[in-house]
This record gives structure tokens, sequence and C-alpha cells, in this order.
């Protein structure tokens, strides 16, 4: 039986990988399904890379999110101790639990995401019409990422005249690197917390807080780290596939063509894009809680493991000819938001918003194309998320409505 020093060479996090993890995955899917995962030195896990092992594991009760199993294997695998920084990470893992998750299921679940189409609708128009009279070319700062912000700020229930700041925040923090944008998000949250308790809206943050009425879990401090959580992982997410999917769009001359002529077609290519190119490389770590056997090797009690998404999505087994683009495959049964128990949450929200801003911008630029060579692109280098940093773009002239 395979040991762990004994399995396939860890996943290798160059500067190919970022520009294409594809080439990569497809590598390490030829030599096994299980892998070594180290990033940074220090984030060591298995690496689950099949389609079918991967949807497999997902709903696998032996692989726990559970915050303190996962905190006590991180401790043990990787000898994390109580520096600042695994503190931070620990609360993270902590604010996000069983308990939470469910509250946040039931409410993204109901009303919060399908009343947002009427906004994503005129945020689409607004942020576009503002990129238009621009100077800068830049797709993802001047139009994905501030319409991904303002998404989410009118799911908080983020004040309007706040929702620039947020852009600007989120921009600084994910974009740089900035603590100071962090704490100022927090700072937006907890004027935000304050308003609403005291006239709450048909939000997200307006309901917890009235959950948190009869809910002694749900502090203050709970609520902020989770406001903070969602800004930066949803707008990050969002903005990330909008850029990467118009890339991809404007690479299949072809298939864009049948998306204009047919915009029934969106619906479909969306599920496509997710496939071919979703946002997510690799999932958030699960622990085992008992030994778990993957092909020939067993994965120990106590182990972190991963799931490279992105390799699944591109498995030969499960997709034909998976390294086409084709906006007419039923591509349904991607991993783009995980599988079972803990799928993605805002599933549902992400498809709306990609799905309005992505036609939005097609209908009302058909000469738009790439504004750069291609060895000009600037790819994230982020082993989890695979994203552009930037996308010069040429709008062309507006069509007429």
């Amino acid at each position: 039986m395979t040991e762990w020093n004994r399995a396939s060479p860890e996943l290798t996090l160059d500067a190919r990988f970022h520009e294409a993890p594809h080439d990569t995955f497809a590598e390490l899917r030829a030599e096994g399904g299980l892998h070594r995962f180290l990033a940074g030195g220090r984030q060591q896990s298995w690496l689950v890379v099949n389609y079918d092992d991967i949807r497999r594991l997902l709903r696998d009760h032996r692989l726990s999110k559970d915050p303190e199993t996962l905190i006590a294997a991180n401790r043990r695998q990787l000898g994390i101790g109580d520096d600042p920084e695994a503190q931070a990470s620990e609360q993270v893992m902590r604010t996000f639990g069983e308990h939470l998750r469910g509250l946040l299921s039931t409410e993204l679940g109901t009303t919060h995401a399908t009343s947002l189409e009427g906004s994503a609708r005129r945020h689409a128009e607004r942020f576009l019409d503002r990129f238009a009279a621009g100077d800068d070319d830049d797709l993802l700062r001047g139009f994905a990422l501030p319409y991904a912000s303002a998404m989410c700020c009118e799911l908080l229930g983020i004040a309007e005249d706040r929702q620039n700041e947020v852009a600007g925040h989120v921009r600084d923090m994910v974009l740089g690197g900035s603590r100071a944008a962090n704490r100022a998000l927090i700072g937006v949250l907890a004027d935000t917390i304050v308003r609403l308790r005291s006239a709450p809206g048909a939000d997200l943050l307006s309901a917890l807080l009235a959950r948190a009425r009869e809910d002694s879990r749900l502090s203050d401090t709970t609520l902020l780290h989770s406001g903070l959580i969602l800004i930066t992982l949803a707008v990050e997410t969002t903005f990330s596939f909008i850029t990467t999917s118009v890339h991809t769009l404007l690479r299949h001359p072809e298939s864009l063509a049948a998306i204009r002529r047919d915009p029934s077609l969106l619906d479909g290519a969306v599920e496509e894009l997710l496939r071919y190119n979703g946002p997510h490389n690799i999932s958030a770590v699960r622990a085992t809680t008992a030994p778990v056997r993957v092909a020939d090797t067993e994965i120990p009690e106590g182990q972190l493991v991963s799931f490279a998404l992105t390799s699944g999505n591109r498995d030969p087994r499960q997709f034909t000819d998976p390294d086409r683009f084709d906006p007419t495959r039923d591509a349904s049964a991607h991993l783009a938001f995980g599988h079972g128990k803990y799928r993605c949450l805002g599933a549902g929200l992400a498809r709306l918003e990609s799905k309005i801003a992505i036609g939005t911008l097609l209908r009302r630029y058909p000469q738009l194309r790439i504004g750069c060579r291609p060895e000009e692109l600037d790819w994230a280098q982020n082993p989890y998320l695979h994203s552009l940093r930037r996308l010069p773009v040429k709008l062309g002239a507006r069509a007429s409505d």
C-alpha cells in the first residue's frame, strides 16, 4: 500500500501551472488518482484529481469539514502552532461551522438570490456605462470587480453610497494584499450592522440579525467575520469567473457567434464555462475521520485532503473531448461548485450574476475583442483560484438597442 512519502510527485506550482493548470492536471491524472500537494512549503495534503474519485469522496462522511477536526489535523500534520496567522485561519474555520453554514444555506436558498436579478441587470448596465466612458481598458478592474462587489453589497445590505468604497477595499485586499483594506471592510460591516439593527431590510445580514435575537451563537463578531469572508470569497470568485469566461469566449469566435445569434444558448454556455475554465482549481481542504482508500493508497485518519475540481472537469472518462469548449454540451455534471453536502452555497447567485454580466456585455458590444497579445496576459499566482489579474479589451462601437 502506498505511503505518503512514496506517493506520486507533488503538484508543482510554477508559472506554467498558473497559466495552464489543465496541462499539469492532465499529467497528474495520467500518473495516478492521488498526489501530494504542497503550497508555500506549508499547506500539505493529499490531492484527488480524477472525476469519479472527487465526486465519490465529496459525499463521503469520513472526510470532514468540522472546524475542530480540521484544526486538529492542521496542527498535527503541518506542525502549525499558536502564531497570529494560524489563529486567524482557525477563527475563519470556526466562524464557518455547521451551524452558520446551515443558516446561510436557508437564507441563500430562498428569496435573497432570486430577488437580486433586477439589481444584477441594473448594475451590469451601470458599470458598463462607466467602463466605456473611462480610460482604463482592464475589464476586470473596470467592470467585473465593481459589478461583483456591488452585487455582494446588495446581498449583505451595505448601503449603495458605500459600494464604491467597498469595491476599492476589495481591489486593494485581493489584488494588492492590503491588510488595511481588510480592516476597512470590517469597519464598513460594523457600520452596516448598527444601521440594519435599527432599520432592517430584505438582505442577508438583516435576516441573520433577526435570528441572532434568539441565537447567542450569532454574535456581532461572528457576523463581522462572516460578512468579511462572504465579501472576499464571493466577490473574488465572481469577478474572476466573469473575466476568465469573457477571455474564453473571445478565444472561441465560432461559439461566441453562435451565442450572439441565439442568446438562449447562454444558460448552457455558462455551465460549459464553469466546466471548461471554472474559478476553483483546488477545493477547500477536508480532514479524514477514518482511513479512506483512493486507488491503491489508503489515506490514514487525521490527514488533510483536497480536490482538484479543475482536473475533474477535464477528466476524459467523464467528459468526451474535455479540452474542447462546446457551449452546446450538457456540462451540468461539472464540479465547479463542488458536490454533496458542502456544495457552494452561492451557486445559484453566481450563475445569475455571471450570466447577466456576460450577456449584457456581449449584447452591447458586438465588436468586443482582447486588447493584448496572449503572452502579455497576467495570471494570478494562486493555487486555488484560476484567474487573470487583468484583461485589456477593446469594446468597439455599442450596438443600437
